[in-house]
């Protein structure tokens, strides 16, 4: 009885401190809808004007039509995202997060990373800093996917991508690391011209964990986690 009425403790001291996270980071995002107003130091930020999304580790962002030429001069192509990073207390600090989007572009397990360094910079208005860096724009997310196919065909179509997302993570587990946080959002989808997907991706490795044995039991877990966590998005 004593060791069950601490885990119910312990659950909710783990519960406040994600509810904190998670107010902390929706007052980030509110503040995020201008981000880049009177921001001085990063001229790359001042292309990046058009909000896309917000999550609980950061925010994204895309050229507009009157900066996308500048873009395409900077980077070669436009089909690109400025990811915000939140510095949110109690997760990995920007600097390890944009290493770990590094790593994971280096397996091929998510999107190229287009920046050589983590971009810094303070807005003048909340004196806060914020980090950023450029990611490829693959497609979309497997949840924004199937509302526009529908279920029905989204589901057929993320079926036969199951060889390559498994090719993926399995790479990730190979080099050590556990995701933690797979989900319809967390799944980037590429469509061809038709409008077909064609290949998926994993975005987001916020919450991933580096584990030094295959064989560590947290690693084991939490590994079997993402595994049914795909199996049930790509039916297989």
């Amino acid at each position: 009885m004593p060791s069950s009425r601490r885990r119910v403790k312990r659950r909710r001291r783990s519960s406040s401190k994600r509810e904190l996270r998670y107010s902390r980071s929706k007052s980030l995002r509110k503040r995020s809808a201008h981000l880049m107003a009177n921001c001085p130091g990063s001229e790359i930020l001042q292309l990046f004007t058009k909000r896309v999304g917000c999550g609980t580790f950061g925010c994204t962002y895309e050229a507009t039509p009157e900066t996308r030429a500048a873009v395409r001069q900077e980077f070669g192509r436009d089909d690109v995202l400025l990811k915000i990073i939140f510095d949110v207390e109690g997760e990995e600090p920007p600097s390890q997060q944009f290493k770990l989007a590094k790593r994971m572009d280096d397996l091929g397990v998510g999107p190229a990373v287009l920046t050589d360094k983590l971009i810094k910079c303070r807005d003048l208005r909340t004196r806060e800093w914020r980090w950023a860096y450029v990611i490829q724009r693959l497609g979309m997310s497997a949840s924004n996917y199937l509302r526009s196919v529908g279920r029905e065909r989204g589901k057929a179509d993320m079926h036969a991508l199951w060889p390559k997302i498994k090719a993926r993570y399995e790479r990730m587990n190979d080099a050590g690391w556990t995701h933690n946080d797979i989900h319809y959002g967390n799944v980037l989808v590429q469509v061809n011209s038709a409008g077909r997907a064609v290949d998926a991706f994993l975005i987001d490795f916020d919450r991933a964990e580096k584990y030094t044995r295959k064989t560590d039991p947290k690693f084991v877990r939490q590994s079997d986690e993402d595994w049914q966590a795909l199996y049930d998005m790509f039916g297989v």
